[in-house]
């Protein structure tokens, strides 16, 4: 659980509310090895509560060497495509 809690804030994300949506442990751990993979063990991923919402919604804090940066918020699922296409 550590690199979770070193590249998101799901541990707080997922107790601060009961309409937080909850996330796999397996997709969660790919996701986070995505972000390090991609920026260079250097990016966060920050969990938003959002009403209304079917997927968990998120922020991309991160830096790819001068290239595209994302930080605005996305669902869960474009984040692992912006992730897995860039």
């Amino acid at each position: 659980m550590k690199a979770i809690d070193k590249h998101s804030n799901y541990g707080y994300y997922s107790v601060c509310s009961s309409k937080a949506h909850k996330i796999e442990e397996t997709r969660l751990n790919a996701l986070v090895e995505m972000v390090r993979d991609k920026c260079n063990g250097k990016g966060f991923v920050r969990f938003m509560l959002v009403s209304d919402t079917e997927e968990p919604m998120c922020i991309l804090y991160a830096d790819f060497n001068g290239k595209e940066k994302l930080t605005k918020l996305i669902t869960l699922s474009e984040l692992e495509d912006f992730l897995k296409n860039t």
